[in-house]
């Protein structure tokens, strides 16, 4: 028996119907790692910063209120929520100070939810009670400036010839502490160039997850001003009748990620890659792993068949 019919006898041809399910497993196979690429793309970085400063005195235990933020997996958006520990604590207008302050290296267009506006059934009045304040030089002392704010506390009333003009519109601010608006707030904030929070070239802390230093790119983030501040907002505590402005002071990012990569950010979730400075621990495959695998599987127990059938 020559080598090439021993060949031909441990190697049988696999025929069109073998080909076929080779090309068949591959395309699945493909449509697998697509699905697995996918799934990273979506995921989403997740910050934290306490308001826990009043004035020049801090930190405070309970905190005032938190600010979560999220970058969304499409690298040019980000998701605020402001929370208030208290629900008594309301976001006020007193005119002197602005309601909440926050800073972005580049102009962003900012986004609230229509909830914020409604119209009294009895006065026909349309109250706003959070609308974007626009960017520019805002100050919120004791803590500095910022380039953007969320305003509060808007009383929109449409002239109905009660001032002669049909057509005017009367805005007012309801300011102090007794026009407050309660949380949560939430925003988002967006920049079709891309955004992240931190910015490219960030340092982070890996072992706490504290923004040491932001990126100092051109790429647009977040930033806190001169005196360390990220955050500003002046509030009432409806429980003892105080107002007064607090502050974040520190934010806190994904643990072992010691620098944030830029849009689309690859430091995402508990476990970041040893390219962006993280550990890359092993771990429970995620499903679209799992589907991966087991496609994989699936295809070699196939052939298998195959060849013992054809050995038959």
């Amino acid at each position: 028996m020559g080598p090439n019919k021993l060949d031909h006898v441990l190697t049988p041809p696999l025929g069109k119907v073998g080909w076929d399910m080779i090309k068949t497993m591959t395309a699945l196979l493909a449509g697998a790692a697509l699905l697995a690429m996918g799934a990273g793309a979506a995921s989403a970085a997740t910050y934290v910063s306490n308001l826990e400063y009043q004035g020049a005195s801090g930190p405070f235990s309970p905190v005032f209120g938190v600010v979560t933020l999220t970058e969304l997996g499409d690298g040019k958006t980000i998701a605020v929520n402001v929370h208030l520990t208290s629900p008594l604590t309301l976001i006020i207008n007193t005119g002197s100070k602005e309601p909440f302050t926050f800073s972005t290296f580049g102009a962003v267009d900012v986004d609230l939810d229509d909830a914020y506006t409604h119209v009294d059934a009895a006065s026909g009045l349309t109250y706003r009670d959070y609308y974007d304040g626009g960017r520019g030089s805002w100050t919120n002392t004791p803590f500095g400036t910022f380039t953007n704010r969320i305003n509060c506390c808007e009383v929109v009333e449409v002239d109905k010839g009660k001032h002669g003009d049909p057509d005017t519109y009367h805005i007012a601010e309801e300011q102090g502490g007794g026009h407050g608006r309660p949380g949560d707030l939430n925003f988002t904030v967006f920049d079709a160039a891309g955004l992240t929070f931190a910015g490219a070239g960030a340092v982070i802390d890996a072992g706490t997850g504290r923004v040491v230093t932001p990126g100092t790119g051109t790429d647009n983030h977040f930033f806190s001003n001169g005196g360390g501040w990220w955050f500003a907002a002046d509030i009432n505590d409806s429980g003892t009748g105080n107002t007064y402005a607090v502050a974040a002071k520190d934010a806190f990012g994904p643990l072992g990620c010691t620098a944030d990569c830029g849009p689309p950010d690859p430091c995402l979730g508990a476990n970041p890659p040893p390219s962006c400075g993280g550990g890359g621990q092993g771990g429970v495959p995620e499903p679209a792993t799992w589907a991966l695998m087991i496609m994989g599987f699936g295809g070699v127990g196939a052939l298998m068949r195959r060849r013992r059938s054809v050995f038959g």
